[in-house]
């Protein structure tokens, strides 16, 4: 190798680091059937999920945003289902919307305490925005997760609406997992 091949061939290696992109988020996209809720309500069109290293942010996009509810099921890899948490956004345009966390994905319980849990409705965009710091799951222990969208009329009792992703008979189901990013 002469001079220049060597010079030419660190300059080309330090070049290559210097372009190589930061860590990118770990996600799962899930495209759901339009109109097939099972009543009228949040019918989901999209859902984007990314499992980042400080928060998973979920975003779901519906054919047009309605008064009712959103239910986020999230479940890290190697936990009992019991670790799970339900991150809950009620859209409330008379009153204003909350959102907030459940313990246990998949099922029942309390609401927990998750500082820095946000969620942003847009009607313009027809999404809501779902940020859920990684503290708040298992405190932070966690590596891949995996997710299930659920929506619900407004109010206590509101049946189910439209669910995101299903298995093939149409049921609700859950993504694969998502590893950390």
């Amino acid at each position: 190798m002469t001079g220049w091949t060597r010079a030419l061939a660190g300059i080309s290696a330090t070049l290559l680091l210097a372009v190589t992109p930061p860590a990118v988020a770990q996600q799962v996209d899930v495209v759901d059937k339009p109109q097939d809720n099972e009543r009228p309500g949040l019918d989901i069109v999209t859902v984007n999920a990314q499992n980042n290293d400080r928060a998973v942010e979920v975003t779901v996009s519906f054919s047009r945003v309605l008064r009712g509810d959103v239910i986020v099921s999230v479940l890290a890899r190697g936990t009992d289902r019991s670790d799970g948490v339900r991150i809950v956004s009620e859209r409330r345009p008379q009153t204003g919307d909350e959102t907030y966390l459940l313990p246990i994905a998949f099922g029942r319980g309390g609401t927990l305490r998750c500082r820095g849990l946000t969620g942003v409705w847009n009607s313009d965009a027809d999404t809501v925005v779902l940020r859920m710091p990684s503290r708040c799951l298992v405190r932070g222990n966690y590596g891949a997760v995996r997710f299930a969208v659920l929506t619900e009329q407004a109010g206590q009792g509101g049946g189910d609406v439209d669910w995101a992703p299903e298995d093939a008979t149409g049921d609700i189901d859950s993504t694969e997992y998502v590893p950390r990013g």
